[in-house]
């Protein structure tokens, strides 16, 4: 169970980029942005929030097929990933390029790392041959237009020292999941302190999350979200357009439900989360949040984990 100290630190705003291409040879088959219009791919960066300790910590896999075609993967493709933050001549983040073409299944591998914290947008490309050089790729085709170039946005966040694990203050930890419920008692009543919990950044302490299950063994994990409003920060938001937080948050939860084995589940209270979430429920006292939560866990038990289902095994142990 995780919640927010405040803060004053400002997320600067994002400025999205604009690509410039020249195509001057007749033979290139593109559309009117200059993008090739016989590919299309996907992308995946693993994990999303990255500790900016230096090191490459994180994987970027990059899919390319033929358009409309995800069954036809592309062979041979040279493939080049471009961050945000290395715009004129700057080094800010490390990437490590794929060693050799797309495969078999039309993947080529990258390696993402940095030293400073912060959002990156990460931009793959193809630098093939001839006419489409240094190329974006396109993710989502509309008719011959390309309505979503291939990028993804992940967040680098300060390391922690060896052996430590919320060195910035920013997040809270009640209860470990290791830690008996006897030696966290104390820790939970600082739950109902006055002023303690005030402007939550909800996209950002669900990433935290995430990961800290993530990194565990269990084979079966579950994250579940208790909310009773809509993501708020005021430092953030005098600084950026109004539902910058909430489009975080549901990128964040869409990453999730969609490309983690991590399950994610929320209850609201008195606020309406089944508009962000695919499992969720709503209610109006807090008073009925105990048993809502055995209903929500009784009912994924119920389940087979996605990652088990596919590879056939059963539950052995399970992280709340």
């Amino acid at each position: 169970m995780i919640s927010r100290k405040p803060r004053t630190k400002i997320v600067s705003t994002f400025t999205a980029l604009t690509f410039l291409m020249v195509i001057g040879s007749i033979g290139c088959k593109c559309d009117s942005e200059g993008i090739p219009d016989w590919v299309q791919g996907d992308m995946v960066v693993d994990p999303v929030d990255i500790p900016a300790s230096g090191n490459l910590e994180a994987e970027v896999s990059v899919w390319v097929y033929e358009k409309g075609s995800p069954d036809k993967p592309l062979q041979g493709i040279t493939i080049t990933v471009e961050s945000s933050r290395n715009q004129g001549g700057s080094e800010i983040d490390t990437i490590e390029q794929p060693t050799s073409p797309t495969d078999a299944d039309g993947r080529a591998v990258a390696f993402l790392g940095s030293s400073t914290a912060g959002e990156v947008q990460l931009i793959a490309k193809q630098s093939g041959s001839g006419d489409d050089i240094g190329a974006p790729i396109c993710e989502v085709w509309s008719g011959s237009t390309c309505a979503t170039p291939l990028q993804r946005m992940v967040t680098f966040y300060v390391a922690c020292p060896s052996g430590t694990e919320n060195c910035d203050g920013e997040q809270l930890v009640y209860k470990g999941a290791d830690a008996p419920w006897r030696r966290a008692r104390k820790n939970l009543g600082l739950m109902l302190r006055e002023g303690l919990l005030k402007e939550n950044i909800d996209g950002e302490a669900l990433l935290w999350a995430h990961n800290r299950l993530v990194a565990r063994s269990e084979q079966r994990r579950i994250l579940m979200v208790i909310s009773d409003g809509a993501p708020v920060d005021d430092s953030t938001l005098s600084v950026n357009p109004g539902n910058y937080l909430e489009r975080h948050l549901r990128d964040v939860i869409e990453y999730i439900e969609t490309r983690s084995n991590v399950e994610l589940a929320a209850i609201g209270i008195g606020h309406d989360v089944t508009r962000y979430y695919r499992r969720a429920v709503t209610i109006v006292d807090v008073e009925q949040l105990g048993g809502t939560m055995m209903e929500q866990l009784a009912d994924l038990f119920d389940e087979e984990a996605p990652r088990q289902r596919r590879q056939g095994r059963t539950p052995a142990r399970r992280a709340v």
